[in-house]
């Protein structure tokens, strides 16, 4: 823990050196450290670091760090809880010009739960919202693979 402490307080002090066009604001700052602690596991702190970037910047940072927090639960089995962040940001941000990550993360959340008419529906819409360049061949084939599979 000592040493993950250090390697983020590092990471912090270079995200903060780093000047204009890396990590220039503060939500750039707690965004990148939501994105650290993730990435060790680390998921409580995370989702403060997430959160702190949202408030400190709620109109760059508002969806997409709850996109994230909504993943970590996800991660961490709370799926109801990851459902329920996803189906906010669905309802209240739907002119988010990346919406279609919302239903791509839906998709694998309602999966989980096991809820595969859910799950078809979600990923049905992220596959028509995702823009040609967005997507890869190979992803494109591996969603409608997973849309079959659910169909049984």
């Amino acid at each position: 823990m000592k040493k993950l402490a250090i390697t983020v307080l590092t990471t912090f002090t270079l995200l903060s050196l780093a000047g204009p066009g890396f990590a220039s604001t503060k939500a750039d700052d707690f965004f990148q450290m939501g994105n650290i602690f993730a990435t060790n596991k680390s998921f409580d702190q995370a989702i403060d670091a997430y959160m702190s970037a949202a408030a400190s910047d709620p109109a760059n940072y508002g969806v997409k760090a709850n996109i994230s927090v909504a993943i970590i639960y996800g991660q961490k089995k709370e799926f109801d809880k990851a459902a329920a962040l996803l189906e906010g940001i669905l309802k209240d941000e739907s002119d988010y010009k990346e919406l279609y990550i919302v239903y791509k993360v839906l998709g694998k959340i309602r999966e989980e739960q096991k809820r595969p008419a859910d799950a078809v529906t979600a990923y049905e819409t992220y596959l028509r919202l995702v823009p040609a360049n967005k997507i890869k061949d190979k992803d494109r084939a591996t969603i409608e693979q997973k849309i079959a599979e659910l169909r049984g």
